[in-house]
């Protein structure tokens, strides 16, 4: 499935006729900022769902002379609840909404009137991916098999081991490519569980631990001095079965 990751988050704020800036969505800093127009103060922060519904959102706070919000990206604008002197609000924008690379977000913070008038400009980086978060992998170097539990900001996974030595442990930096992506299918020409022969390896008997998404097959070894180790990448010709 696709999703939207990384938005990198740099938030810079020129007040009054400039204004503003942000935009995985990991940010750079987690902090307000004033508005010297508008009066009150704006923050922009993230909020994730294993990276599927990823969102940038404003929040005012205190705004003393105005009242609206507008995302002239998007088309949208928004009331700030409250009274002057004392409105405050929170905005979203769903990473999905947003068009891959670096682009900016246009947010205007302004009185009715006009006579004030904080306008923010947003830089917003964004890469879409194929997400493996969720999915269950093999993880060759460590003969192990793992669930895939996040992906950081530069779009590498976090992994919770489920088998061998590290199982139970998270590790983080994986890089896609040294993951082997499995198969949600049980069976193949051959399926998981059953048994086969390797003539390659002394005709050692090996147990299908998991089917590729290649269509290739996982093996755990059963005799010979590679019994409780793990193989993949093994193909129908070089088995018997």
């Amino acid at each position: 499935m696709k999703k939207l990751s990384l938005i990198t988050l740099a938030l810079s704020l020129w007040l009054s006729a400039n204004a503003f800036a942000d935009s995985f969505i990991q940010i750079n800093s987690d902090r307000e900022y004033s508005l010297r127009e508008c009066g009150g103060t704006i923050e922009a922060t993230i909020s994730e769902s294993n990276y599927e519904t990823d969102q940038i959102n404003f929040v005012l706070r205190n705004v003393r002379n105005c009242s609206n919000v507008v995302v002239s990206d998007l088309n949208k604008s928004y009331k700030i609840p409250g009274q002057d002197g004392n409105r405050t609000g929170s905005y979203s924008i769903p990473a999905s909404k947003l068009p891959s690379g670096i682009n900016y977000v246009s947010v205007v913070v302004r009185s009715n009137s006009g006579a004030h008038l904080d306008k923010v400009s947003i830089p917003v980086r964004v890469v879409r991916f194929e997400t493996l978060v969720g999915q269950t992998v093999y993880v060759p170097t460590k003969e192990a098999f793992a669930k895939v539990i996040n992906v950081d900001y530069a779009g590498k996974y976090v992994l919770q081991f489920t088998t061998g030595s590290l199982s139970g442990l998270v590790g983080n930096n994986w890089n896609s490519t040294s993951l082997v992506q499995l198969s949600k299918a049980s069976c193949g020409t051959i399926c998981v569980g059953d048994v086969v022969i390797v003539p390659t390896k002394g005709f050692a008997f090996a147990q299908v631990a998991a089917i590729q998404k290649d269509g290739k097959y996982v093996l755990k070894f059963i005799t010979t001095e590679l019994a409780g180790r793990y193989g993949h990448n093994w193909t129908t010709d070089l088995l018997v079965y």
